[in-house]
């Protein structure tokens, strides 16, 4: 928000208040202007969108609708015609009745073109709409061979012959495969009616007789539909002023469209006609809604439920749904509606225009107002402003007119009773000039003093900390000492018991050699006592030996500050050993996991001191000054470039808020029992500070703890090696 502050008023620092004013003015009515337009111009636009898109489904549903009644009458006139055949009404055998009842039924469904029976010996009986009149088709004695076409009368009589076509046979046609295939109602693929030079489509249905629980084909009822009469019904939905909608097989290939144009070509040469894909139509809204589907999904059987979206045609949007339309006899089509955003937008654009133009207006009045108002405002400003440079230069007899009652006029009040005001103020301020520099002075007297005292303060607890950290230091080694030397007892005492027997013996066998004869059998038996106890006072030094070597080692590293080359599980040993009569009478087990060829470059000394304060803050902490039992675990490895320490107990474990404190100086859980609290401070002031390393501490009651201890490993030279 200053950041904010700062930056306006850095722009608007050199420009008048009058002029200010003004462009406020003109931006604030700008902005609302503006804002009003872009928001009337976002609405009108999803209202658009909101209307395609209703236009676009209520034309999809009406489409199903329509197709669907429209489709599903020939399938129904097929199952009519089978329950006549069923009831005895019609013969299949009689072609003369057949074709009759099949021209009465063509009178009561207009929407039907043409409808027929096609046996198994090949024969057929047609009754076809041609225009205004109509036409019965059958084979000679309803078998496969020729074929005659019959004029037929007001009554359906067969009125004269039309023409003959020769070698006809039902059962290799298309529509009649179609349905044996099947074995239930089945559409046709679309085909060429060459003669109406028209699309049809045709619904079949196999009848079938049971006999001795055989199904026995008897042929195939047909009823075919032209397409045409779907373009007429596309032509008369009202899509917008000039959207697009039409018909499409999964194949690409047009069905049929609300336009006048044909869905095939016909070849001037050979006469034969050939669908037309969607892509390939000379109408420019289909051709690239086709390719725009195709680019969308690839794969036109992609398309299983109805989509919307949205696509450019030469730099206008185009609002395109397309929904598939199957029925449960095999027909598969896909109905695509196109609207241009154009037929939507020619009122809000006009509306755009509008709102542009008195925006306009909105702004050249409201710069003139503006500058009116602003002139109206500023006048007594720049008066006030006038009087509070002579103020500053110290006319304070300047007095400011008020003829005004609105705020200015009170501002003007207000300006008058503050420069009195001043002038009273000045003159006591100088009064008050001068005892304040004296109070000052004495001030700064004061804070010099308490400033020299603070330092000595510090000094003083610098000092005093630095002592009980060394305290702490010189009981740690004081431990170590008398841990050495209880240990030291023990060989050194077993040591001198030995030598006391080893004298008596020697003293025996002078004896012997005194007498005049020496027994041989008790002499080896004297020899072998002598040896037990050679043997028992020569491990006992040697193990005394090892101590000392032990505790010379932690001694030297714990009192110098020199790197070295050492083995890190020896120093832990060592650090074991020291504190091996600490434990010894205790149920703890203590584990060191470290390779054995582990060498550190650096300081043992404090490593020693980190974990003779972990071993002991254990003992005292974890296992009730050894009380109870349990394992303190110390694994050790490298991971470069750092030395890893891992040190775990399974003792009492200690609560969050103790954990929180743990590292904390003179922070104990063992007030007035011992405890100076500097142990794991000690420790962490060694790891972070000697070590330039990281210490950390998990734990929870009754599950022990876990320190991890990490800090980087000197890089010894060859020559340092060598030597060592």
């Amino acid at each position: 928000m200053n950041f904010i502050t700062k930056l306006v008023s850095k722009i608007f620092s050199n420009i008048s208040l009058r002029t200010l004013l003004v462009v406020l003015f003109v931006i604030q009515i700008s902005t609302a202007v503006m804002l009003t337009g872009y928001l009337s111009y976002i609405n009108g636009q999803k209202a658009v969108n909101d209307l395609a898109t209703q236009l676009q489904n209520e034309l999809a549903g009406r489409i199903h609708q329509h197709l669907h009644a429209y489709l599903e009458t020939p399938h129904l006139l097929n199952k009519n015609h089978l329950a006549a055949i069923q009831l005895g009404m019609v013969q299949l055998n009689d072609s003369l009745m057949l074709g009759h009842f099949f021209w009465k039924q063509l009178q009561v469904f207009e929407s039907v073109s043409t409808i027929y029976f096609g046996n198994e010996q090949g024969g057929i009986i047609v009754a076809r709409r041609q225009d205004s009149s109509f036409t019965i088709e059958e084979t000679k004695d309803f078998t496969a061979g020729d074929l005659f076409i019959y004029q037929v009368d007001k009554e359906g009589n067969r009125s004269h012959l039309l023409k003959t076509e020769a070698s006809f046979d039902s059962r290799v046609r298309p529509w009649y495969r179609s349905a044996v295939k099947a074995g239930d109602a089945v559409w046709t693929e679309m085909f060429a009616i060459y003669a109406r030079q028209e699309l049809g489509i045709a619904a079949c249905l196999p009848i079938y007789e049971e006999k001795n629980n055989i199904r026995e084909l008897k042929g195939v009822l047909t009823t075919q539909l032209v397409v045409s009469q779907v373009n007429e019904f596309l032509e008369s939905l009202q899509i917008g002023k000039t959207g697009k909608t039409f018909i499409i097989e999964r194949s690409g290939s047009i069905v049929a469209s609300s336009t006048k144009e044909n869905p095939f070509t016909i070849d001037k040469k050979t006469n034969v006609m050939k669908r037309m894909t969607a892509s390939e139509s000379s109408i420019p809204l289909i051709s690239h809604t086709a390719k725009h589907i195709y680019e969308k999904f690839s794969d036109l059987r992609n398309i299983d439920t109805a989509k919307q979206f949205t696509f450019q045609l030469d730099g206008q949007r185009q609002y395109l749904h397309v929904s598939p339309l199957n029925d449960k006899h095999g027909l598969d089509w896909l109905i695509v509606v196109a609207v241009p955003e154009a037929d939507f937008m020619e009122r809000i654009n006009a509306n755009t225009r509008m709102t542009i133009a008195l925006s306009l207006t909105a702004l050249v009045l409201a710069t003139l107002i503006g500058i009116l108002t602003a002139h109206w405002i500023i006048k007594p400003i720049l008066n006030l402003t006038h009087a509070a440079y002579r103020l500053a230069n110290g006319r304070w007899e300047e007095i400011l007119p008020v003829d005004r009652k609105d705020e200015l006029g009170v501002l003007a009040n207000s300006f008058n009773r503050m420069a009195a005001q001043l002038q009273e103020s000045f003159h006591t301020l100088e009064n008050k000039s001068s005892e304040i520099q004296h109070l000052n002075s004495d001030l700064e007297q004061r804070v010099l003093q308490r400033t020299a005292d603070l330092n000595a303060k510090i000094q003083e607890l610098v000092q005093t900390r630095n002592e009980l950290l060394q305290s702490e230091k010189m009981a740690s080694l004081g431990r170590l000492v008398a841990g050495f030397a209880h240990e030291i007892n023990t060989p050194i005492g077993v040591a001198v018991g030995a030598a006391s027997t080893l004298q008596e013996i020697a003293r025996s066998v002078l004896k012997m050699f005194e007498q005049e004869e020496v027994d041989e059998e008790e002499l080896l038996t004297t020899i072998e006592s002598l040896e037990e106890a050679s043997d028992l006072t020569l491990s006992n030094l040697r193990r005394a030996t090892r101590l000392v070597s032990s505790f010379k080692r932690t001694a030297v590293d714990q009192s110098s500050e020199v790197l070295r080359l050492f083995n890190v599980k020896e120093t832990v040993e060592d650090v074991n050993n020291s504190l091996h009569n600490k434990f010894k009478h205790t149920q703890i087990k203590i584990v060191i996991e470290c390779p054995k060829s582990l060498l550190v470059f650096g300081l043992p000394g404090i490593l020693d001191q980190v974990l003779t304060n972990l071993v002991m803050n254990s003992f005292h902490h974890g296992f009730d000054d050894g009380h109870l039992p349990g394992t303190i675990t110390i694994s050790i490895r490298k991971a470069e470039p750092n030395l890893h320490i891992e040190y775990v107990d399974t003792g009492k474990g200690m609560s969050q808020e103790v954990l929180e404190k743990i590292f904390e100086p003179f922070f104990t859980t063992r007030r007035g029992r011992g405890g100076s609290g500097l142990g794991m401070y000690l420790c962490y002031n060694l790891v972070t500070s000697q070590l330039h390393g990281t210490i950390s501490c998990q734990s929870a009651p009754g599950q022990g703890v876990r320190f991890a201890i990490d800090y980087p490993i000197k890089q010894e030279t060859k020559r340092e090696i060598s030597a060592t």
